[in-house]
């Protein structure tokens, strides 16, 4: 998050009666011209100096504006000031600017920022805002708001698009580009960049042998159909999304949420598509017949901290973890900092106190208090019949492979020594010990579900049989009917 750290234009002053020889004056030191870009933009080069010095006074929060001054918006820079003929920003006229008059002005009561609020403009943020001012002070909407669109390939030499990027960039801040590295530092990079790991000395061996155009290639699509893929590019996104596989306070407790990562590092695995990796973290339980997969995605809006801390009481907790959610939700897709609208508009970012709670609406439903219910610490009247203790609903039975295996094993064992222990002298063991080995691998629980073979309703009810052996009777109940099941007993001895 961005914290508060922006300062003002002027509390009290206003915009008038400046020096205004200092405008056309180069700054004190100069500014060489190589350390200017041929092209200043809002976004790139003013936006950030006016969201710290400007902003907190001339921006978005109505409640902290000085003097009616709006300098985030065109509409509110290029008006007449109040009480007096000037404008703030004259596009193309820098020396007709009321702003820059006050940037340059050497008096101190008059200079803008104020002296008291220790953030003096550079002299190359001065030549920034008066070349933006003089190439028509053109304003852009916030990054964040604005749609992707694909940049022009510059026109290099480049056999690749990204490296024709890179040497453009390379180009204007006059550096010369590396030689290119020999074959063992490229895959060693690869390697790294994809999976985090290093590349082992086999695989080095078997690339610096292949001699093939595409002996590249092959290594990218090597490493990206490795598993340590997915848990490389999922390391980012957990980051963001606040997971832990720890509560978060001083005793450190394990909490059960490791499907979610699994679940994360599964679609970058599968290579997912964004929008339905999105959908799924924020509404996977409310698609139509979902999966438990779609179901383990939400627990993105479960990441939050869990204490059992005296005094901590739920509805607290509630709006921790709602706020929680917002922030999350603002980083993760938004590209915004949504938490600074918590307690008041935001600073400089268009989002209002009420944004932020309306976002926060969204999520309300999910009843994670944060304060552990096990030991009855605090009683459940809001989700009756459900532990708040874990970051999953109990409807929830997240699989795990290698449990199960294992559980596989130790089935197998358990028959093997009951077989040993009941029947060691038996002649036809063996025979009988394949027997239960196929009716357990038939049936896992050690139970069969017998097929009824006559069925019948004394009043005419109708029914029908399931392939599971159920059997489901229809229409009201009819009093003193009886209905019949026959099982035949199967061709086996009962002991």
């Amino acid at each position: 998050m961005r914290y508060r750290l922006v300062l003002t234009l002027a509390a009290a002053c206003v915009l008038s009666g400046c020096d205004q020889s200092s405008v056309a004056a180069p700054a004190p030191g100069g500014t060489a011209a190589s350390d200017m870009p041929e092209v200043v933009t809002f976004n790139a080069h003013i936006r950030p100096i006016f969201s710290n010095t400007c902003f907190s006074c001339h921006g978005f929060d109505a409640k902290t504006r000085e003097a009616d001054l709006r300098l985030d918006t065109p509409e509110g820079a290029y008006a007449k000031l109040k009480d007096s003929d000037e404008f703030a920003i004259v596009p193309g006229k820098p020396d007709e600017s009321a702003v820059l008059k006050r940037i340059f002005s050497g008096n101190p009561e008059d200079v803008m920022p104020p002296k008291d609020f220790h953030k003096d403009l550079t002299d190359r943020q001065k030549a920034l805002v008066r070349a933006w001012i003089e190439q028509g002070a053109k304003y852009e909407e916030h990054w964040a708001f604005s749609p992707v669109v694909r940049p022009p390939v510059p026109e290099k030499n480049q056999g690749n698009a990204i490296d024709a990027f890179i040497l453009e960039s390379l180009e204007s801040n006059g550096i010369p580009p590396s030689p290119e590295a020999d074959r063992a530092t490229l895959l060693r990079r690869l390697s790294l960049d994809l999976t985090g790991l290093p590349p082992s000395t086999r695989e080095l061996e078997a690339y610096l042998s292949d001699d093939g155009p595409d002996a590249y290639g092959k290594q990218v699509k090597r490493l990206l159909a490795s598993p340590a893929y997915g848990e490389r590019m999922a390391v980012p996104w957990l980051d963001v999304v606040r997971f832990s596989d720890t509560v978060g306070y001083h005793g450190d407790q394990n909490v059960r949420v490791f499907p979610y990562r699994d679940y994360v590092i599964e679609s970058f695995n599968s290579n997912k598509p964004f929008d339905r990796f999105t959908i799924e973290q924020l509404a996977g339980d409310l698609l139509p017949e979902s999966t438990e997969e779609q179901r383990i995605a939400t627990g993105f809006l479960r990441l939050n901290l869990m204490t059992r801390e005296g005094g901590a009481q739920p509805g607290e907790y509630l709006a921790k973890s709602m706020g929680d959610r917002v922030r999350a939700v603002g980083a993760a897709w938004l590209g915004l900092t949504t938490g600074c609208a918590e307690c008041h508009d935001h600073k400089f970012d268009p989002l209002t106190a009420r944004d932020y709670y309306s976002l926060g609406a969204f999520f309300a439903d999910v009843r994670q208090w944060g304060v552990y219910a096990d030991y009855e610490y605090t009683p459940n009247p809001e989700i009756p019949g459900a532990n708040n203790d874990w970051p999953f609903p109990p409807e929830i039975h997240a699989k795990n492979h290698a449990v199960e295996q294992s559980l596989e094993e130790l089935r197998a064992k358990a028959v093997r020594v009951l077989v040993d222990m009941l029947v060691p002298d038996a002649p036809d063991i063996s025979e009988w010990s394949e027997d239960a080995g196929a009716f357990l691998a038939e049936n896992p629980t050690g139970w069969r579900s017998l097929e009824p073979g006559e069925v019948s309703a004394s009043k005419g009810t109708a029914h029908q049989s399931s392939p599971d052996h159920a059997v489901l009777f229809s229409g009201p109940p009819r009093k003193g009917e009886v209905l019949a099941l026959n099982f035949p007993l199967p061709d086996i001895s009962i002991r």
